[in-house]
């Protein structure tokens, strides 16, 4: 049974720190702070003169609430080797 849990916990680890490695960030041109995605809407509560993002990935600067829609950006190969 401890293997069972063990395992169980291991897998959930992955796929946590999956999802983070491919979660898209943000930079506040405002305050220039990086933000997660989800995190974003708490920012703006902070932050009130964050109206544009700009994707950390690929330099795409998103106005209002528009930073929504991108969901998945370039890889870190693609970003490098153009």
């Amino acid at each position: 049974i401890e293997r069972k849990r063990n395992s169980y916990y291991y897998h959930r680890l992955v796929i946590i720190n999956k999802s983070l490695r491919e979660m898209v960030s943000f930079i506040c041109d405002a305050c220039q702070e990086t933000i997660r995605k989800p995190k974003v809407e708490s920012h703006c509560y902070k932050c009130r003169a964050c109206w544009v993002l700009s994707c950390v990935d690929c330099g795409k600067r998103f106005e209002g609430e528009a930073y929504a829609s991108h969901t998945s950006c370039i890889s870190e190969a693609e970003k490098y080797q153009g």
